[in-house]
């Protein structure tokens, strides 16, 4: 994904939301965090993870209306080795390459 649109296809995270009761989204390569700012409409709880400084404080002004957006600045790896929510969970996972 993103090769023809920008992001993850909003219709298809919404209808896997809600054929599999998911309430929870997490992002990964936030950059602007476009995803995560309309994933924050739909969704309870919206976690969103930046590598990048630049990014991450660019993103954080699209997320300050949104009680629901937890944002990090660190590495999605570091994230993602935590113990795992217990409820259904719906992840975009953007990695990119550093070379």
């Amino acid at each position: 994904m993103g090769l023809i649109r920008y992001g993850v296809p909003a219709e298809y995270v919404l209808s896997l939301k809600q054929c599999l009761g998911i309430d929870c989204f997490v992002e990964t390569g936030a950059s602007e965090g476009i995803t995560a700012g309309w994933a924050a409409e739909d969704f309870k709880q919206v976690t969103t993870i930046e590598l990048s400084d630049r990014s991450y404080h660019r993103a954080s002004a699209r997320h300050a209306r949104h009680a629901n957006v937890r944002q990090l600045l660190d590495s999605s790896t570091q994230f993602l080795c935590l113990p795992r929510e217990r409820a259904p969970l719906l992840a975009r996972l953007g990695f990119r390459d550093r070379a």
